[in-house]
């Protein structure tokens, strides 16, 4: 009589739940482990907690293979933000400087003569997809009701939203003014010939 062949079924161990995830069979969830062996060919689903991603490696449903052991399946990892960029003319103080986790917020300031665009926007949050918030730009101050060399900008024409840039006067700049005014006054100046009085000068009168 021919030996009969016997061959037991092949069961791989609970499937182990990823840290910061869930592994789901038959529509059931386990934060821990499933609750028994699994056949060969069968398998389960993996699932990240918010805030966190599955990872590049491995497989989100992986299967109970003929050997008996799982198909590598995916981790969990964190979703974190990028360092958040300064805009020009200003910085970035706060979580902004390196990768940071979600809710985390930078804090936008700007530098001297200029101001936030929005400054409801001075503190972009880390979102869940990985990327902060818009935040605000720095843009120069307004100028001043009175014209002068003031480091500012002022419309020009009929429209609002084209500028001319006034800079703020440097060390060299200043002295050619007060060279120009000194001119000015030596040139303006001139002696009376009848009473030998000075004439008073235009900037005083």
């Amino acid at each position: 009589e021919p030996v009969k062949a016997y061959s037991a079924a092949v069961i791989c161990p609970s499937y182990v739940a990823p840290e910061h995830g869930s592994v789901w069979q038959g529509g059931e969830e386990h934060r821990v482990a499933t609750l028994s062996g699994t056949p060969a060919g069968g398998g389960v689903s993996v699932t990240c907690h918010e805030g966190f991603r599955p990872s590049r490696v491995g497989t989100s449903e992986p299967v109970c293979m003929p050997n008996g052991e799982w198909e590598v399946g995916k981790s969990c990892e964190a979703i974190m933000c990028p360092p958040y960029v300064a805009p020009p003319h200003g910085s970035v103080s706060g979580d902004g400087f390196s990768p940071v986790s979600i809710g985390a917020r930078a804090h936008i300031t700007c530098d001297a003569y200029y101001q936030l665009s929005r400054p409801e926007a001075a503190s972009p949050k880390c979102l869940s997809s990985g990327a902060f918030e818009q935040g605000s730009h720095c843009v120069p101050k307004p100028c001043p009701k009175e014209p002068g060399p003031v480091p500012c900008v002022r419309p020009t024409g009929h429209s609002s939203s084209r500028f001319d840039a006034f800079v703020h006067p440097s060390k060299d700049m200043v002295r050619e003014w007060e060279d120009d005014f000194e001119h000015q006054m030596a040139s303006d100046y001139a002696p009376n010939v009848f009473d030998h009085e000075p004439r008073p000068t235009t900037w005083q009168t």
